[in-house]
């Protein structure tokens, strides 16, 4: 029989306080099921080398599914709609949640809902798109899925805190016990959510405080409600209010914040120190700065997530998005100091498996390229459900006559289309170029080229850019207006943040298709032609999502498959 131990002295006794809700932290379930998983080394190449099969999956309510890597498969079968009790959620929860969610939604969103809800709740990775008119609706999703997660969470490591002291008050602390009471990483913090504005953070609190504390309940115990609305509720005229494309960025634009969250049974604690946090809600410029940028100096605050959200993604696309691989690049390293009791922590943190046990959920309202490359990374023992809706794409929505020419440029691979993108641009595209006419840019890497470009050679041109100041940005308008000058480049983060009108285009270049499908459509429509409208657009192979949201997907691959080098689209 092993020998008795003595436990370590606990820094912080009223952690008994933070006890959310009374459930049964032995119940199987999904939760326990994921959190406490059992690696092979069989599983773990597996989840290394995304070996698994793809399957197809469908739900009701979502367009058709697939599901690939991981290693180990939840109880319940993915296809298989699961009520939320089945799955583990507490009874508050899923009384607060159905009521905000009943009180705003049809029954045909609410089935989609369901069907989210079920995957979700089994764990595995999830790439879903919102629609724009319904953004509150997956923030309730997974706002629901991370309270509860920390309920769980902190449930259990409460309870084998008061059994380790029972135990240890009768001098009956042996190693097989200690063993079984690992329930935790090496800090506290379980759930990040990455958000673009502050104004994002304020509406996701409001949900926070329904979920928990009840719909339309005024007395909720938030602490430090008064600097969170001074911070963060800044020009926010009503919450949830539903926001057309073009008006989401009314409310608290700032890009540059984080904010801890812990959960106790009356409270909801804002401003919680991260070490003491359950939930960061961050931008990742935000996060960025804390965990140190490239040093990595804060990074062990990211060493025990098992929930990470990137939350409308397609605006966090028109910031920076290098931001997000290094954020996720960085967690679950482990720390070179461990300050918890090492004798708690779940043995798969020691063996280095911690990114196996993490759920990452990312919501856009389109796909892209990046989005897929991010989710590529993860390694989530459960796998990803990622979905590949049947889009008719927006060319119903142009307005005018136009001829679109598309020009196919071949490169050898990924890290060679921005040289042949440049160098087919210089050679075939330029030399064509007459007055009126606007070149629309989504890369500022590239716009840097053809700006540089175009001074050397001093072709007559103007630019439109998101750092250009507004006495610059309204005479180059006028400029081009009045044909003093010949072209104008646009960038798309220009068009992202101002969506100011550019008179008297006559011609439209895109230099790449934009990364957000509409952006096409906007600038089309913006022409004023004298006849037919002519547009070019540019695509590689590596092109193929962007693509497929602008012109539908049995349109796009049809257009990516031909071998033509110039193909065009004529409408009246």
């Amino acid at each position: 029989r092993m020998g008795k131990r003595k436990l370590p002295v606990e820094e912080d006794p009223v952690e008994d306080e933070d006890l959310v809700e009374k459930i049964d932290s032995n119940v199987s379930d999904e939760y326990s099921r994921f959190v406490n998983v059992s690696l092979t080394s069989k599983d773990v190449e597996s989840i290394r080398n995304r070996s698994r099969k793809a399957s197809k999956l469908t739900l009701p309510g979502l367009p058709p599914a697939s599901r690939s890597g991981g290693a180990t498969l939840p109880e319940i079968p993915l296809d298989e709609l699961t009520s939320l009790e089945t799955l583990g959620y507490t009874e508050k929860l899923i009384e607060n949640m159905k009521e905000l969610i009943e009180k705003e939604y049809r029954e045909k969103e609410v089935e989609k809902y369901d069907s989210m809800m079920s995957l979700m709740g089994k764990y595995v990775d999830l790439s879903m798109l919102i629609d724009e008119e319904k953004k509150k609706l997956h923030k309730i999703g997974y706002c629901t899925h991370a309270l509860n997660h920390v309920i769980r969470t902190r449930n259990t490591v409460l309870k084998n805190k008061k059994k380790l002291s029972k135990a240890s008050e009768k001098g009956e602390v042996d190693e097989d016990l200690v063993e079984s009471m690992r329930d935790q990483g090496f800090v506290r913090p379980t759930v990040l959510i990455l958000l673009p504005y502050r104004r994002d953070v304020h509406r996701l609190i409001e949900i926070m405080k329904n979920l928990m504390f009840g719909v339309g309940v005024t007395k909720a115990d938030i602490v430090n409600k008064s600097r969170f609305e001074e911070e963060f509720g800044q020009g926010i005229v009503k919450t949830f209010q539903r926001l057309k494309e073009d008006e989401e960025d009314d409310g608290n634009r700032d890009d540059c914040f984080r904010l801890g969250v812990a959960l106790s049974r009356k409270s909801l604690k804002l401003y919680a120190p991260f070490e003491r946090a359950d939930i960061l809600i961050c931008s990742p410029l935000g996060l960025r700065m804390v965990i140190g940028g490239d040093s990595g100096r804060e990074s062990h605050l990211l060493s025990s997530l098992q929930l990470a959200v990137v939350d409308e993604a397609n605006v966090l696309l028109q910031q920076n998005w290098e931001h997000l691989p290094l954020i996720f690049n960085t967690m679950h390293s482990q720390p070179s100091k461990i300050d918890s009791d090492v004798s708690r922590v779940r043995t798969q943190y020691l063996d280095g498996q911690a990114a196996f046990l993490c759920q990452t959920l990312l919501f856009s309202t389109h796909r892209h390229e990046l989005f897929t490359a991010l989710m590529g990374g993860r390694r989530n023992h459960r796998g990803a459900v990622s979905f590949r809706p049947a889009s008719e794409g927006l060319l119903t929505q142009i307005e005018l006559r136009i001829c679109q020419e598309l020009h196919s440029i071949k490169c050898e691979d990924s890290t060679t289309q921005s040289d042949a993108r440049f160098n087919f641009f210089k050679e075939k595209i330029w030399p064509t170029l007459s007055l009126h006419t606007a070149i629309f840019i989504p890369s500022y890497y590239d716009y840097v080229r053809i700006r540089n470009l175009f001074k050397k050679d001093t072709e007559s041109f103007v630019q439109c850019h998101e750092y250009a100041p507004q006495n610059k940005i309204t005479r180059a308008r006028d400029l081009f207006y009045h044909g003093e000058k010949k072209l104008m480049l646009i960038t798309e983060r220009f068009h992202h943040f101002n969506r100011v009108n550019i008179r008297k285009m006559h011609k439209i270049v895109f230099y790449q298709p934009p990364s957000r499908p509409s952006f096409y459509i906007d600038l089309i429509n913006m022409c004023q032609p004298e006849g037919r409208l002519q547009s070019i657009l540019l695509f590689t192979q590596y092109d193929r999502i962007r693509m497929e949201n602008i012109f539908g997907l049995e349109m796009g691959t049809a257009i990516m498959k031909s071998e033509k080098a110039i193909q065009a689209i004529v409408s009246e």
